[in-house]
């Protein structure tokens, strides 16, 4: 596959063991996948590991890095010889010495925390700064990521992620602007928070979802797994404990008070709205996290809602001409359908006509 053949010429290059054909092959591959690049260049900031050499001490090490990936769930036990698993030892070696270069991109990848490609997640740009790490999804893409720590997230459309480059050792902490569905392993000693702009999440081992846009009405957190607890930032002092099947959902307050929903600023707002999970009346799959498994589905949501995401998903503009379409409520399903065929799908129960120009929408009567 061309990125594991990337990534092997990539790690030769910084054993400086690259012949100059591998070299330029490199090149070749670095002008037609930028996106390649971008992930690489994590790895070539922290390539400042104490062992890069073919000695004894530098596979013991690389060994010790592999078995604590393979313990996370990594997917590099055929690295490995028949005791893998074990404590390197005098009877514990690799298996030929040309797999060096795979095992320390291995472990390279592991310690700056590659991000994954598989299927739909993809098309995303990943910075590091001094101490910050930053991952970016644009409009009509997702991405999947696996944290120094081995805790999983996905990454959905139009979102950003922040977090520090010493994430694992004394903290994990991460700032969530968009939405998230987290897989986070259980470390007593350090516990999980995300900060979004409206709340703070504490955990400690479980699964759950994170929605924060800052241009949608509320930030809702689903549990599907575990426990968490959820601070709102104007009242952190009163904590909110999720258990599996539940939601909190907390207005945005800036979007409320601008919308023209509310018809005056003196009208209360709840703190937070406590609910169960949604699921899809066809086959039960869990609404709220249903576009981790690259489905779009809403259950009774109003256009309004229903066309934001149809925008993040299809990387298009939706602009209503009349406002009472926007009430209208719908439910529907989708997975590998075209903007266009979604929404002549939704006109079947809803009558209106959209006109389509690049990807921009004008939806009327």
């Amino acid at each position: 596959m061309t990125q594991d053949r990337f990534w092997i010429l990539l790690t030769k290059k910084l054993f400086e063991e690259a012949t100059e054909s591998e070299l330029a092959e490199l090149e070749e591959l670095m002008l037609l996948y930028p996106e390649l690049v971008n992930s690489a260049t994590p790895i070539q900031k922290m390539w400042e590991l104490p062992v890069k050499d073919n000695s004894e001490a530098s596979k013991t090490a690389f060994f010790e890095h592999l078995i604590k990936m393979n313990e996370a769930g990594a997917d590099v036990g055929f690295w490995l010889d028949e005791d893998h698993g074990k404590k390197p030892g005098k009877k514990t070696t690799f298996q030929t010495k040309k797999w060096i270069p795979l095992l320390a991109a291995a472990c390279i990848i592991g310690v700056v925390s590659l991000l994954l490609f598989n299927g739909i997640f993809k098309k995303h740009t990943i910075q590091v700064a001094e101490n910050l790490s930053e991952l970016s999804t644009h409009n009509g893409s997702k991405s999947k990521l696996v944290l120094p720590d081995g805790s999983t997230v996905w990454l959905n459309a139009g979102s950003n992620l922040k977090y520090n480059k010493d994430f694992g050792i004394d903290s994990r902490e991460i700032i969530l602007d968009g939405e998230a569905f987290f897989d986070v392993v259980k470390m007593k000693e350090i516990p999980f928070v995300i900060h979004t702009g409206v709340i703070q999440i504490k955990v400690l081992g479980t699964a759950f979802n994170v929605k924060s846009y800052a241009d949608e009405a509320t930030t809702e957190t689903s549990v599907v797994r575990g426990k968490v607890e959820v601070r709102v930032n104007k009242r952190p002092e009163e904590p909110f404990v999720l258990m599996p099947n539940s939601k909190l959902i907390v207005p945005n307050e800036t979007v409320v008070k601008t919308s023209k929903r509310v018809k005056s600023e003196s009208k209360k707002i709840p703190l937070a709205i406590l609910e169960n999970l949604t699921y899809f009346e066809r086959d039960s799959t869990i609404v709220e996290t249903s576009w981790k498994e690259n489905r779009l589905l809403f259950q009774s949501e109003s256009f309004e809602d229903i066309a934001k995401k149809m925008e993040r998903w299809y990387n298009v503009k939706i602009r209503f001409e009349n406002e009472g379409l926007k009430k209208e409520r719908m439910t529907g399903s989708f997975e590998n359908e075209t903007i266009m065929q979604a929404l002549q799908a939704l006109q079947i129960s809803t009558s209106f006509h959209f006109e389509m120009e690049e990807n921009n929408i004008v939806i009327t009567n």
